[in-house]
């Protein structure tokens, strides 16, 4: 995952400086997202893949953000990563208990046409 990172940035020096907040929040970036899903590990390696996509996507910019704040605003990326990780798949279920109503509600096609008509 890291290695794909890397290819985004063009420079070496932002390259190590990746690599160091890499090393120093990977496992408490994975901690917090766990934390909102605690039974599902593919969400959680979403969830901070993601986040890690937006730091590198705007590393210009959080690489001025002073060393001591960097951990905060991880965190503050990997609990909106999650929180839009679970809004999507409530608007999933909500989208599907819809599509299953819409089905129970139809008519069932072997009903006979006689009984239609009473």
């Amino acid at each position: 995952m890291l290695i794909m990172f890397f290819s985004m940035l063009s420079d070496e020096k932002d390259r190590r400086a990746l690599f160091e907040l890499y090393e120093q929040y990977q496992g408490m970036m994975q901690r917090i997202a766990r934390s909102f899903f605690p039974d599902d590990p593919y969400a959680v390696d979403d969830v901070v893949q993601t986040a890690w996509l937006r730091v590198v996507e705007n590393f210009s910019k959080f690489h001025e953000i002073p060393s001591e704040k960097k951990g905060g605003y991880l965190v503050i990326i990997v609990k909106n990563e999650s929180l839009s990780l679970l809004r999507n798949r409530k608007r999933e279920i909500l989208t599907d208990e819809a599509q299953l109503k819409e089905v129970a509600d139809e008519p069932d096609d072997t009903t006979p046409v006689i009984d239609l008509i009473r």
